[in-house]
C-alpha cells in the first residue's frame, strides 16, 4: 500500500508538473515525457530500434505505430506504449501511456484520486466517465474511463480489467492495469477516422 502512495506522489510531480490550471497538452508530462518530444531524448537509438521490432500497426492503416518501451527511470509505471508516426526519423510523440499492474479495486481507488486532481487542473473541462466492454472482443472484459479533452488533445485516466478466462488475454498475459495517456488532436483524428 505504501509503494502505491508513493507511486501517486511521482504521478502528481512528474505528470502534472506543477502546471496549474494548464490548457496546452504540451504543458502535461508523464515521466518528463510530453507530447511533441522526441524518444531520442530519452531512450537511446539502440532502444527504439529494438522495440521497433515488435512495433504494432492499426488494421486501418500503417501512418502511426504503437511502441513499447520500459522505463530506464525510476518510474511510477511498469511501461510506456507510444504512438509515432511511421516514417518520423525523429521519433516525435503523438501519445505516451503509462500504466501500472494493479487489483482493480485498488485501480479504481487510485483512479478517483488521479481524477479528483486533474478536475482542479482542468478547471471548467468537462470530464467525460464512461465504461468499454471492447465489443465483448474479450469475454466480459472492461474499462473504466475518464476523458479530459482539450482543444488541442486529451488526458485519459483508466483501469483496465482483463477476462482471466479469456483466451486471447491468457494468450497475450494481460493484466489488470491503472493507465494514465496524453495524446494529441493528430493521434485522436487518426484514432478517429483512419486507424480502423
Amino acid at each position: 500500500m505504501k509503494q502505491i502512495k508513493t507511486y501517486l506522489l511521482i504521478f502528481f510531480f512528474l505528470i502534472l508538473n506543477n502546471h496549474i490550471k494548464a490548457d496546452d497538452i504540451r504543458d502535461f508530462e508523464i515521466d518528463e515525457m510530453s507530447i511533441g518530444d522526441s524518444l531520442l531524448k530519452y531512450f537511446s537509438k539502440t532502444k527504439i530500434t529494438n522495440a521497433l521490432k515488435n512495433v504494432i500497426y492499426y488494421p486501418g492503416s500503417k501512418k502511426m505505430k504503437i511502441i513499447l518501451l520500459l522505463p530506464e527511470i525510476n518510474s511510477s509505471y511498469e511501461a510506456y506504449d507510444f504512438h509515432i508516426l511511421d516514417n518520423d526519423p525523429n521519433y516525435k510523440i503523438q501519445s505516451v501511456k503509462g500504466r501500472l499492474k494493479i487489483s482493480l479495486n485498488e485501480c479504481l481507488k487510485k483512479k478517483k484520486v488521479v481524477v479528483n486532481e486533474l478536475e482542479k487542473i482542468f478547471y471548467g473541462v468537462k470530464k467525460n466517465e464512461y465504461e468499454n466492454y471492447y465489443n465483448y472482443t474479450y469475454g466480459n472484459s472492461k474499462a473504466y474511463l475518464t476523458d479530459f479533452n482539450l482543444n488541442d488533445g486529451s488526458v485519459r485516466v483508466w483501469c483496465a480489467n482483463w477476462d482471466k478466462n479469456d483466451k486471447t488475454v491468457i494468450k497475450n498475459n494481460w493484466y489488470d492495469t491503472l493507465n494514465v495517456s496524453i495524446s494529441s488532436k493528430n493521434y485522436l483524428y487518426f484514432i478517429d477516422n483512419e486507424a480502423y
